[in-house]
C-alpha cells in the first residue's frame, strides 16, 4: 500500500503541480493584461525571445515568463499561456528526436495496458481446483472487451489527429470542440453498449464458444466489467487527447496508474475476499475508474492545452461526420481482433 501510495503520489505530482517559472497558472481569473516592450505589439504578439508578461492575479499585478516563439494575446487565458509551450515544440523540434519522444511513452502505455488482462489470468489461473475453468471462461469473453474497446478508438483516434490538426492551425477553439464532442460520444456509446451486452451477454457468449461449465465464470466476469464501460471508454479515448498535444508521458502515465492499480488489487479481491472471478472483473472496474478520473481530471485542470468544456460537448453533424470519417478505420482494425 505504501509502495502504490508513493507512486500514484510521485505521478500526480509530476502532471498536476505547479510550474513557478510560469506563475500561478491556477488562478482564475488570470488574464494577460498587458504586454511589455520585450514582445513585438502590444495586444497580439509573438515572443522573439523568453519575454515577460504582465497580468492581473487575485488583486496583484505578476509576471509571468513565455517561451521563445510563443503567441500571447490581451485576454488570454493564462493556462494556454504555459501550454503553449508543449505545442511549440511540435511544431520547431527535430522531427527525429520529437518522434522518440512521443513515441516511446506511447509504445510503454500499449505495452502497460496488456497488463490488465495478463494480470487477471495470471491470477485466476492459481484459484485452487477451479482455476483452468475460470481461465478458460475468461478467455471467452476476450471478443467483448476487444469489441468495447475498438469504440474507444473510434472517438479517440477518429478525433485527437483533428484536435491536432487544429491546434497546429492555432483554432483552439476549435480543437476543444472537437474534444467536447467526442467526450459525448463516448458517453453515449458506453450507455449503448453496456445496455447491449448486459441484454445480450449469454448468447453472445455461447456464441463464442463458452461451455456448460465455462459460461457461469465467463457471466461472473463480464457482468461486473460491463459495468465499468464508461470507464473504459473515458480512460482510452481521452488519452489520445493528451497525446494530440505532445504530452506523452502523462497519457502513459493515466495507463501507468491503472495497470499498477489492478495489479495490487487483483490478489486482495481475488483471494483476500474470495470473490474468485468476480474479484478479478471488480479489481479491473475499479482501477480503470481511477484511470479514467485522472484523463478528466486532466483534460479540466490548467495543465492541458485542450480542455473539456459543457459548451463544446453538445453535438454538431459536421465536427460528428469529420470524426467518424476519420476513426472508422481503426474501430475496424481493432473490432475485427475479436472475430
Amino acid at each position: 500500500a505504501a509502495v502504490l501510495g508513493g507512486i500514484i503520489f510521485g505521478m500526480w505530482f509530476l502532471v498536476f503541480r505547479k510550474d513557478d517559472s510560469l506563475g500561478d497558472i491556477y488562478a482564475e481569473p488570470a488574464y494577460i493584461g498587458s504586454i511589455q516592450s520585450t514582445v513585438e505589439g502590444s495586444g497580439n504578439a509573438t515572443a522573439k525571445e523568453t519575454a515577460t508578461v504582465t497580468i492581473p492575479a487575485n488583486g496583484t499585478v505578476e509576471q509571468v515568463l513565455v517561451a521563445q516563439g510563443a503567441v500571447v494575446s490581451a485576454g488570454q487565458p493564462l493556462f494556454s499561456v504555459y501550454s503553449q509551450a508543449a505545442q511549440e515544440a511540435l511544431a520547431s523540434a527535430p522531427i527525429g528526436p520529437l518522434m522518440v519522444k512521443l513515441a516511446l511513452p506511447a509504445v510503454a502505455a500499449q505495452l502497460i495496458n496488456m497488463l490488465y488482462n495478463i494480470v487477471d489470468r495470471i491470477y485466476i489461473g492459481h484459484i485452487a481446483v477451479v482455476g483452468r475453468t475460470a481461465l478458460t471462461g475468461l478467455g471467452v469473453t476476450f471478443p467483448i472487451l476487444m469489441l468495447i474497446s475498438a469504440f474507444t478508438a473510434f472517438a479517440g483516434m477518429g478525433g485527437a489527429p483533428l484536435a491536432s490538426i487544429r491546434l497546429g492551425a492555432g483554432d483552439r477553439e476549435g480543437a476543444e470542440k472537437i474534444l467536447g464532442n467526442s467526450t459525448t460520444l463516448l458517453l453515449l456509446m458506453a450507455a449503448v453498449l453496456t445496455t447491449l451486452f448486459t441484454i445480450i451477454k449469454e448468447p453472445v457468449l455461447m456464441a463464442f464458444g463458452a461451455s456448460e461449465d465455462t459460461i457461469g465464470y465467463a457471466l461472473d466476469y463480464i457482468s461486473i466489467y460491463l459495468v465499468g464501460t464508461v470507464f473504459v471508454q473515458l480512460a482510452l479515448g481521452l488519452n489520445a487527447y493528451i497525446t494530440a498535444q505532445g504530452q506523452a508521458l502523462v497519457a502513459m502515465c493515466s495507463v501507468l496508474i491503472g495497470a499498477v492499480l489492478n495489479i495490487a488489487l487483483d490478489p486482495l479481491f481475488i483471494f483476500g475476499f474470495g470473490m474468485g472471478v468476480r474479484g478479478a472483473a471488480t479489481a479491473t472496474v475499479i482501477s480503470q475508474g481511477v484511470s479514467a478520473c485522472w484523463v478528466v481530471g486532466f483534460l479540466c485542470s490548467g495543465r492541458s492545452g485542450l480542455r473539456i468544456r459543457p459548451r463544446n460537448m453538445r453535438l454538431e453533424g459536421a465536427v460528428v461526420g469529420k470524426i467518424a470519417a476519420l476513426g472508422v478505420a481503426p474501430f475496424i482494425m481493432q473490432s475485427t481482433e475479436s472475430l
